[in-house]
């Protein structure tokens, strides 16, 4: 996962994965306790190599 991200919060992301297996990207961020385009960037890494896939597509504001 470090290698992937190249993120100290790698293990972090990967305990969410583990503890949630369907959740929204705001409570990624939230549990990463990170800046949010570094958690995205954590979240699109995943959905490019697998890891996890999109149920729902965002409805915008």
């Amino acid at each position: 996962m470090v290698g992937l991200t190249h993120s100290l919060y790698a293990i972090r992301a990967l305990d969410l994965l583990f503890m949630r297996r369907v959740f929204r990207s705001t409570q990624f961020v939230e549990n990463q306790g990170e800046l949010s385009p570094s958690a995205q960037r954590i979240l699109r890494l995943f959905r490019d190599e697998g890891l996890v896939a999109t149920l729902e597509e965002p409805r915008g504001r």
